[in-house]
């Protein structure tokens, strides 16, 4: 299975800089027409009250076992928004 696959099913992973854990990937964006991931929605804090869009190429490890996506150094977030009331731990 390549990264690329593992990628398009990563709900529930858990995501990482190289010094912290970021928080967990709830959905996955595909690219139209590709089998390839364009976008992957984390959301953050413990009430996961923050969600941030992240490319998907900022994502530089990806461990199966271990359900943990690492992303880049110096990544970039595409969107920052408020996670939407009732969900994420509210």
């Amino acid at each position: 299975m390549t990264g690329t696959s593992i990628l398009a099913r990563c709900e529930g992973y858990d995501v990482y800089t190289q010094r912290a854990r970021v928080g967990t990937v709830e959905s996955v964006r595909m690219k139209a027409g590709e089998t390839r991931p364009a976008t992957l929605t984390v959301r953050t804090d413990l009430l996961g009250r923050w969600v941030l869009e992240i490319p998907a190429d900022q994502v530089v490890e990806v461990v199966p076992r271990e359900r943990r996506l690492v992303l880049r150094s110096g990544g970039l977030v595409e969107r920052v928004r408020r996670g939407e009331e009732g969900t994420g731990g509210e």
